[in-house]
């Protein structure tokens, strides 16, 4: 899981270093359509957090992705995303 995670991150940058993919000014709902399209792995952090015992939390989760307007599986590319905001635009 962590090289997958790695290599789609390497990917990723490279992607928005060359030009082929731009993450500024998009919303949320919109990368993550073309994440998916592109063929980037989702990630979800639901396995860590149940691990921990903290199935409440997650449960809290998943309602606020539904009130924020992503769809359930955006969070899954937060591991992309977040990646994005150390990046020029």
């Amino acid at each position: 899981m962590d090289l997958d995670k790695l290599s789609n991150q390497a990917r990723f940058i490279k992607m928005i270093i060359d030009g082929s993919l731009v993450v500024s000014r998009k919303k949320k709902a919109v990368l993550v359509a073309e994440l998916k399209r592109l063929g980037f792995k989702a990630i979800s952090k639901v396995p860590d957090v149940t691990k921990a015992g903290e199935s409440e939390n997650v449960a809290d989760n998943e309602e606020e992705s539904e009130e924020d307007g992503t769809e359930a599986g955006a969070r899954d590319y937060d591991y992309l995303l977040g990646v994005s905001e150390v990046l020029p635009s």
